[in-house]
């Protein structure tokens, strides 16, 4: 009984989200060799580089250095690079947790706002892509950082300074993190300015103005941190070099309407992406969160077992400010052209208010058929298997195999002076930890297998497509490896 009353209680729930996040981060920062193939051949590199001293390589004008600059504070304390960016990615994903719960309170119930905070932190895919050495957590925590200083700031009709600060930083950590971030920034931003202008109606006088120069100073400022992180490192005082050019491209077709008329194919189809939108809403969620946005929607007491809704389940005005958010985010990728599931990993806490309540709905009609015990039991068989399935890759045997092929190939090739070039495409991890230099710099198009000879050691999967290729040029020659891997090595001889 009283692990049941301890169970039940708002703050263990919160507590126990929390403890769950930390526990997994720290068993994957000391005790895990997986990689994820961007990381491994992009931000881990990155890293290593810039606690190396070689920081041509350390910053890109394409990719954010938000993560790799902090996990150069985190090498300090004794960590590897990719373990110090690990660290980074993770602690993100904790502190989202607190705010988080501080956001859902705003709309429902302590308990109910605890819960969504141990569902987050539990979410098999949350877990996955949080706990590495992906920037991904980092966007999710600015954002759910500035849903909640943006919602309060509406509360308080842009009275506070403090708070359009604060709301300021959170739109300039947003822009920091991922590229597409300022997108996102921008969006939330005009949002808010939807609400001020309608609070200016309201009022009919145009007031609070130093909330409003708070955040565009602090997201300013935040803005240009990076652009001089770009200028100084790569020589070009901009913000991100595929936006730029995107955006050059476009003015282009725009003001030269003969020159470019050949028509692309989008990669990314609609089915595409919605399919992508709802592999990174995890499936089991997204069905919470339908249920939840009719049950706003739709607030009829007959609908609930007791029948009698829920005080808090009325659809919130600022509840279209997280759907906004949400399909703003799916249309960035689109004209992008670019879509992986794990770029959708915002709408789960985003929309979170609609899975507890979805929730909620559901565990009062099973509780007419089952005990509590019985429903609490269920629960956490169900949050047991989600972290399981979260954790699953990271101590696997295949992890465990791509750093022991990295540390052979290291053991191999030590004695060669200077150290080989490597060429690699999916086999990143490995070449990773086997620290040699690498023969295709970062974000640099494929190259063709027949012809490319810009390197001394070529490492494939024996499974890609190119393989035929190699194994028939000339100038290759197969260098035998351990059998525990599908790994195929070939030496540049000519």
């Amino acid at each position: 009984m009283k692990i049941y009353k301890f169970l039940t209680y708002r703050k263990s729930v919160l507590y126990i989200a929390i403890f769950i996040a930390a526990i997994l981060s720290l068993s994957v920062v000391f005790f895990s060799r997986f990689m994820y193939r961007d990381a491994a051949a992009v931000y881990a590199y990155m890293s290593r580089a810039l606690w190396n001293g070689n920081y041509a390589e350390a910053f890109h004008p394409n990719i954010p250095s938000l993560n790799v600059l902090l996990s150069w504070l985190l090498s300090w304390s004794g960590l590897s690079p990719e373990q110090a960016l690990t660290a980074v990615s993770c602690i993100f994903y904790i502190f989202t947790i607190p705010f988080l719960y501080r956001l859902l309170i705003c709309f429902t119930s302590e308990r109910l706002a605890a819960i969504g905070c141990l569902l987050f932190a539990t979410a098999p895919k949350i877990i996955r892509f949080f706990c590495t050495s992906i920037i991904d957590s980092g966007k999710i925590f600015f954002l759910v950082m500035g849903l909640y200083y943006g919602y309060l700031l509406i509360k308080e009709e842009f009275k506070s300074w403090r708070l359009g600060l604060l709301f300021g930083i959170s739109l300039g950590g947003l822009s920091l993190a991922r590229s597409e971030g300022i997108g996102n920034a921008a969006v939330l931003c005009a949002c808010l300015g939807v609400y001020y202008i309608m609070t200016v109606m309201k009022t009919r006088r145009i007031s609070q103005i130093q909330s409003w120069i708070a955040v565009l100073s602090a997201w300013g400022i935040l803005l240009l941190s990076r652009m001089l992180v770009i200028w100084l490192n790569c020589g070009s005082f901009i913000y991100d070099q595929r936006i730029s050019r995107g955006i050059q491209g476009l003015m282009h077709r725009t003001t030269d309407q003969g020159v470019n008329a050949t028509e692309t194919v989008a990669r990314v189809s609609w089915g595409h992406l919605m399919n992508q939108m709802l592999r990174g809403s995890y499936e089991l969620y997204f069905v919470l969160i339908v249920t939840g946005i009719l049950l706003c929607c739709f607030p009829s007491n007959r609908f609930w077992f007791n029948k009698k809704s829920p005080e808090f389940i009325r659809w919130n005005p600022f509840y279209w400010v997280l759907i906004i958010v949400v399909l703003s985010n799916a249309l960035i990728f689109k004209l992008s052209d670019i879509a992986a599931y794990r770029y959708f990993l915002l709408n789960i806490p985003v929309l979170m208010i609609f899975i507890v309540i979805g929730l909620d709905w559901c565990w009062q009609w099973m509780s007419k058929w089952f005990s509590p015990v019985i429903l609490y039991s269920a629960f956490g068989v169900m949050i047991f298997f989600q972290i399981l399935n979260g954790m699953e890759r990271f101590f696997s045997e295949e992890a465990k195999q791509e750093y022991t092929a990295g540390l052979e190939l290291r053991e191999m090739l030590k004695n060669e002076n200077p150290p080989p070039r490597i060429w690699f495409r999916d086999a990143s991890a490995e070449w990773y930890y086997s620290g040699l230099p690498r023969a295709v710099a970062i974000e640099t198009p494929p190259k063709p297998a027949n012809t490319f000879s810009e390197f001394d050691y070529a490492l494939m999967y024996s499974d890609e497509k190119d393989m035929e290729i190699l194994c028939q040029r000339q100038d290759l020659q197969e260098i035998p490896l351990s059998d525990n891997h599908t790994l195929r090595l070939f030496k540049k001889v000519k």
